[in-house]
């Protein structure tokens, strides 16, 4: 079964509902030849719910994430279902697992998606996969606590990381915009960080 069809499965099939059926079974066993038959037997006869719709393609999207041959195509495959994250996110919890650029993407699926906290991510900061440093960098969002490591993520050979450390940067940001607001101060909030003012970049690191 191509990815595409899972994707797609996934797309235009996911509502809630936690129906069970033997197309459930067939999905997560990769029976799709069976699988196929049978929700082509029960559109016709009306009996496919929407529930079991869905629980259907939570199975396929499952099996097409675990089911990746190399770190390329487990990678994809995690991209290509992130717009679904929510309703997949013990999948993708289950992913996480594997400590490999899919399993980093996973993270990121949950973090966007509010299944993960910045204080559970951080940890990975250090990693020596640039993919997991990466996820650790969104979680450097304290204002003093973080700052040095945000400094070091500012200027760390990797793109990804320094993409994702901007991300927390300007969610720091925006969470003193919205302090501030709620408080109604006008002066005296901690100025944003610039990276001209970070230190490290002024010595001239890259």
């Amino acid at each position: 079964m191509s990815r595409a069809w899972g994707v797609v499965a996934v797309v235009v099939g996911l509502a809630s509902g936690c129906a069970s059926s033997s197309a459930v079974r067939a999905a997560r066993t990769g029976d799709f030849a069976s699988l196929k038959r049978q929700i082509d037997a029960r559109s016709r006869q009306g009996k496919l719910t929407n529930g079991e719709a869905a629980d259907i393609a939570r199975a396929v999207a499952g099996r097409e994430i675990a089911s990746a041959r190399s770190p390329a195509d487990a990678s994809a495959r995690v991209r290509d279902v992130r717009a679904c994250a929510r309703e997949l996110d013990s999948e993708l919890a289950a992913r996480m697992d594997t400590h490999d650029e899919a399993g980093a993407e996973a993270a990121l699926a949950r973090l966007d998606m509010g299944k993960l906290d910045a204080g559970s991510v951080r940890k990975w900061v250090n990693e020596r996969d640039d993919a997991w440093r990466a996820v650790g960098a969104r979680g450097l969002v304290r204002t003093d606590d973080d700052r040095v490591a945000r400094q070091r993520a500012l200027v760390d050979p990797s793109p990804r990381v320094r993409r994702a450390v901007d991300t927390a940067r300007l969610a720091l940001d925006g969470s003193r915009e919205a302090a501030a607001g709620s408080s109604g101060a006008t002066s005296g909030a901690a100025p944003a960080e610039r990276p001209e003012d970070d230190p490290i970049r002024l010595r001239g690191a890259r």
